[in-house]
């Protein structure tokens, strides 16, 4: 019996550490996109990829403390709407990370000219899914309290909620933003090149002053 309890919490500290680091990247990248002048898909993807690796982490984890907690008993699962529930945010998160992978990213590499259509609408849409999927994970993290009031039905539907007005907020006010920094890659941000050349000039002037003056 003790060999169980110190196998769930130390299911429940791995989790806990994945989860911490997956809201961290997510926040870190919606702060970077909001502020940056272009867009950098190689960091997208670099962060996607992390992300990846933490949501494998979640899924793994997840799936031994239900294990240890139902056994995967169909009956008992179904009594626990809490779990249910997440269950639903992990298949969107999984659902949403192969949309970005496979069908977002590969279209932002090969876009080209200014007729770049719905595509940022469509990215900033689904960054906006990630995100709000990530958070109310977390929610539902500590949402134990709710659950006898809320049910399966009632987390769902406020996920729904918040959802569709996170999707909405992101496609009307960030789709043009996500669109403004793709326009900005394509041509190359000025100030970027600036930054650059500066960086190229010190290290040419610091090059010249190590020479020697006589040979």
């Amino acid at each position: 019996m003790l060999t169980v309890e110190f196998l769930r919490v130390a299911l429940i500290l791995t989790h806990l550490l994945a989860f911490a680091v997956a809201i961290c990247l997510v926040l870190r990248e919606d702060i970077r996109l909001l502020m940056s002048r272009r867009l950098n898909l190689e960091e997208l993807q670099a962060t996607a990829h992390n992300l990846t690796l933490a949501l494998i982490a979640l899924f793994v984890t997840g799936a031994l403390l239900v294990w240890v907690d139902t056994g995967f008993d169909p009956a008992v699962m179904a009594t626990k709407p809490k779990l249910l529930a997440k269950f639903t945010v992990v298949g969107v998160l999984t659902l949403n990370g192969l949309i970005l992978h496979f069908v977002i990213f590969p279209r932002l590499a090969r876009s080209e000219g200014t007729d770049l259509g719905a595509l940022p609408y469509f990215a900033a849409a689904l960054g906006a899914v990630s995100s709000v999927s990530w958070i109310f994970a977390s929610f539902l993290g500590v949402a134990k309290p709710l659950t006898e009031s809320f049910g399966y039905l009632g987390f769902i539907t406020l996920y729904a909620e918040v959802l569709a007005a996170g999707v909405l907020f992101a496609t009307i006010v960030l789709g043009p933003h996500v669109r403004r920094l793709i326009l900005a890659e394509q041509r190359g941000d000025p100030f970027a090149r600036l930054l650059t050349l500066r960086r190229a000039g010190g290290r040419v002037i610091g090059n010249a002053f190590q020479q020697p003056v006589f040979r």
